[in-house]
């Protein structure tokens, strides 16, 4: 996405801007924490592995992973691809736009498997 965003104008990123945020946001189930987590994807959001000092992802990220803010953007909906591929640009140091290095330290805590769970339960989430 960079070399693209990297190559606009001002005025080409005003228009993608202004696009963007006229556009209806997706609809997603509504969870909560109360939930009872039917899969190993599911507990990670909704409950975290604090064991390993892994919070539960919707503590930041909001109830059902709605967003939260400029700071913490929705999960909730997203493609299981997309979500993949931060959590391992996390995972390997390529993304290091965190706060206090929080989702660093949270994604090298994962294993393969739990990244492709926890993406795949958000995902799930879209209606």
């Amino acid at each position: 996405m960079l070399p693209i965003a990297s190559a606009l104008g001002d005025e080409e990123i005003k228009a993608v801007t202004t696009m963007l945020s006229a556009m209806p946001a997706p609809k997603t189930k509504h969870v909560t924490r109360v939930d009872f987590p039917g899969s190993p994807g599911a507990v990670l959001a909704l409950r975290g592995a604090w064991e390993r000092n892994i919070p539960e992802c919707v503590v930041c990220h909001g109830p059902g992973g709605v967003g939260v803010g400029d700071h913490f953007p929705p999960l909730a909906g997203q493609s299981a691809e997309y979500l993949s591929v931060q959590l391992n640009a996390w995972r390997d140091g390529s993304r290091k736009n965190d706060p206090n290095e929080l989702m660093g330290h949270i994604a090298r805590s994962l294993t393969d498997e739990e990244v492709s769970a926890v993406a795949a339960y958000f995902s799930s989430l879209s209606e």
